[in-house]
């Protein structure tokens, strides 16, 4: 499909159409999300039972470094994600263009520069020349020069809101991952680790391919200094932002690997294949909500609309699609750990905590995107962050004296008080107290009472056998017998909550226009 004559900058009917076609962008990428996790859902847990619990915590290990790793040109990218759909709504294309050529290529430098500085620290460092973090350091170096092409045309889909490409690369790229079970099964983890490389590369050529031949973006760089400087601030605080949330979201894992070894860390990660299915929908989500809260702000020029309109769909995302589309996800995760991995059978009991923590963590990934559409409210929210952090550290230190499985409740009731601090923190920063705070109860409300009906179906017992899967159907259909009537109850109280603000916001912009 070629997209070259799509112009984007002009609106597409009315706040009708915009709502038809964010429900509709939304309905695509949560498709989207459903067909790669049924895709990758068994890859992990394929991958632990042929590596074993020390080669899948290597795995996991040199994922966790690749995730420090990317954090380095992320600021960038935020760049493009905040200000494109807002340039493009203003009919400034020039701006926008200039924009993604410029973030581009100071992204492509800076990760290449330190993905070599880091390939060559791990060389000198690394002592074992038969060590797969030999190998496996030096190649998430390289992986994340072709990560970057992958990542930033990607996020110029989303600001583009050409969300079906967005969604069908995720698709493809899933099936390329699928090999990898092909390289472990042959040549077991340093073919999972050089596999892995081969098919980041594959992923950067077909998408920088199609982007190029179907995009109408500028090739030349636009250069002006102070647009340059303007996002290199951002890009600076953006990324310190970004490192704050990585690293409070990923201290569980990066202590377990740091005292508990690899091991330790590959059970951690297989409780982890569940509750990173919720973060993964938060954020697929939050790609669709920000551009089109950029996209109002560019059009309207009212940041008090596009507050209500942004609370609107935050509390879609977080308090009615998370709560139904992730535990049926959990039950079948259940099952299958207790079916095919004996070794990492002790993660199963503590699985219904992870997942509640990951609610709250995607919970955030979707709001923190609110506070980048006013830069004035930016700061507290990265205060916020610091204050959590630092309360954080001192929560987890009291693990490192207990070296059992038990440190995964631990971890999960840390992240979890930990993001519901965070969360209230940021909304009571708004500008609305008033309806920050109503917005904060009826989220609240609706998470606990899923984490409550999780509670109680994880009592029932799933067995090991392939009888199990009709066991986990069974709970899932119980699950969205009891959670969807409360969330249309809840979502219905909010949208009169909200009708009635947006409907006293219209009267005053009456009163000001008449006066």
């Amino acid at each position: 499909m070629n997209h070259k004559d799509d112009d984007p900058s002009k609106p597409k009917g009315g706040q009708q159409d915009r709502q038809k076609r964010f429900y509709k962008d939304t309905l695509i990428v949560v498709i989207g999300m459903w067909f790669i996790r049924l895709i990758r859902m068994p890859l992990p847990i394929i991958l632990g039972r042929i590596l074993g619990p020390y080669g899948f915590g290597v795995w996991n290990s040199l994922e966790l470094f690749k995730g420090y790793l990317n954090l380095v040109g992320i600021g960038y990218l935020a760049a493009i994600e905040r200000e494109v759909p807002y340039y493009i709504a203003k009919g400034q294309k020039n701006k926008a263009n200039a924009l993604i050529m410029f973030a581009y290529l100071c992204n492509l430098l800076q990760v290449f520069v330190v993905g070599l500085l880091f390939s060559v620290a791990v060389y000198f460092l690394v002592d074992d020349p038969n060590s797969p973090y030999l190998i496996g350091g030096m190649l998430v170096g390289l992986n994340i020069v072709s990560e970057h092409f992958v990542t930033s045309r990607q996020m110029t889909f989303r600001c583009l809101m050409r969300f079906t490409d967005f969604s069908k690369f995720k698709v493809y790229f899933s099936l390329i991952d699928l090999t990898l079970l092909a390289y472990a099964y042959f040549f077991g983890l340093h073919g999972v680790i050089i596999g892995n490389a081969i098919n980041m590369l594959i992923k950067a050529i077909c998408v920088s391919v199609y982007f190029h031949l179907n995009y109408n973006v500028k090739k030349y760089v636009y250069f002006n200094l102070l647009l340059a400087k303007k996002h290199f601030r951002f890009a600076l605080s953006m990324g310190l932002f970004k490192l704050s949330i990585f690293s409070v979201r990923r201290i569980d894992s990066s202590l377990i690997l740091f005292f508990l070894g690899p091991t330790q860390m590959g059970v951690f990660a297989m409780g982890m294949v569940a509750s990173s299915f919720v973060i993964e929908i938060a954020l697929a989500l939050s790609n669709v909500i920000f551009p089109y809260l950029m996209r109002i702000k560019g059009e309207d020029g009212d940041s008090e609309h596009v507050e209500m309109v942004g609370f609107h769909q935050v509390f879609i995302a977080v308090g009615i699609v998370m709560p139904i589309l992730c535990g049926p996800v959990l039950f079948g995760t259940k099952w299958l750990i207790g079916l095919l991995l004996v070794d990492y059978y002790g993660v199963v009991e503590v699985l219904p905590f992870m997942f509640a923590s990951a609610m709250c963590v995607g919970g955030v990934q979707v709001i923190h995107k609110m506070f980048l559409v006013d830069k004035t409210i930016f700061k507290p929210a990265m205060l916020s962050v610091v204050q959590i952090a630092l309360f954080v550290c001192i929560l987890y230190s009291l693990r490192w004296f207990d070296v059992s499985l038990s440190i995964l409740v631990t971890a999960a009731v840390g992240s979890a008080i930990q993001s519901v601090y965070f969360t209230c923190n940021a909304l009571v920063c708004a500008k609305n107290k008033a309806l920050a705070l109503k917005i904060t109860f009826m989220s609240l409300v609706q998470v606990l009472y899923t984490v409550f009906v999780l509670d109680r179906l994880n009592q029932i017992e799933i067995s090991q056998s392939y009888s199990g899967a009709f066991d986990a159907i069974a709970v899932s259909f119980y699950y969205y017998l009891l959670v969807l009537p409360f969330s249309a109850l809840v979502c219905y109280l909010l949208v009169k909550v909200l009708n009635v603000q947006v409907f006293s916001l219209e009267s005053q912009r009456d009163i000001k226009r008449v006066s």
